[in-house]
């Protein structure tokens, strides 16, 4: 059997790339269809796809704990960027590379207090995007971004509906899943809300891809490993989603209509073998 080690390059999606687990997926996990039917809300305005996604998980994000409070979030992947940057080079640059999170944060604790979202708060979500490129592929996005990339994200935020967002349940944003994070060298959801976990796609066609479902579940089998941050222990995963962000359209997937419970043990331990 062919075995990954872990490397600190590597991470859930770098592995779900590789052939040996795409084969493996589609093997254990029939990928049901996306029928409906909808119209883009938001077209997009350029041709920066990775940018104005990770802007716009950003700005999700902080628009979901302006309307919750309570939700929880620990630190940016951002700032982890700005750590990656500065580690090593002196107490100096430590010092600047926090000064740099603070000021990009800035916009962000106003919207907290007046829920106005400026395009000082949008330009932030950008900056972070950026930061987040870098920690993820150690390689600087050097993108130019303009007013087309600010307008494009407004579009995008104001076709947010927060009633298509339950909030009955505990709120958990961006958050990593313990052990099973670890041994992947790498891995964070999108949101997590009660027993739903969603993953964000800004993307212009509403369809459920195979590399997008096979992410879900694998963050689902990396619930199974350990807790996911910021939920109760007690809280299990029954429901997997997308939230197709250009279509203000939340597609869920109810977990026992995907996965077989009798065989989920054995992949699990399949799963984790992987890594040993």
């Amino acid at each position: 059997m062919e075995k990954f080690p872990l490397s600190l390059d590597m991470s859930l999606t770098s592995f779900l790339s590789q052939p040996h687990f795409r084969e493996k997926f589609k093997q254990e996990f029939p990928k049901p269809s996306l029928k409906i039917k909808k119209e883009i809300l938001a077209p997009p305005l350029t041709e920066d796809n990775p940018l104005i996604g990770t802007a716009f998980d950003y700005l999700l994000r902080f628009q979901l704990k302006q309307l919750n409070p309570q939700a929880w979030s620990g630190n940016w992947v951002a700032e982890r960027a700005i750590e990656l940057m500065v580690r090593g080079k002196g107490e100096d640059v430590y010092q600047k590379g926090n000064q740099i999170i603070s000021k990009i944060k800035k916009p962000y604790l106003e919207f907290l207090e007046t829920g106005e979202i400026t395009d000082k708060l949008i330009e932030s979500a950008l900056s972070l995007s950026k930061l987040d490129f870098f920690y993820r592929t150690r390689k600087f996005d050097k993108t130019q971004t303009d007013s087309r990339h600010v307008q494009d994200l407004r579009g995008l935020i104001e076709q947010f509906n927060p009633d298509i967002f339950p909030s009955d349940g505990k709120i958990s944003l961006n958050p990593e899943f313990g052990l099973g994070s670890v041994i992947v060298g790498g891995a964070d959801a999108d949101l997590v809300i009660g027993d739903l976990l969603i993953d964000v796609k800004t993307i212009s066609t509403l369809e459920l891809k195979r590399d997008d479902f096979n992410q879900l579940i694998g963050y689902y089998t990396l619930s199974k490993i350990d807790q996911i941050d910021g939920t109760d222990p007690q809280q299990e995963i029954k429901r997997i989603g997308i939230y197709f962000s250009r279509y203000a359209y939340l597609h869920v997937i109810e977990v026992d209509q995907v996965i077989d419970p009798a065989k989920f043990p054995a992949f699990l331990e399949w799963f984790r073998g992987q890594f040993n």
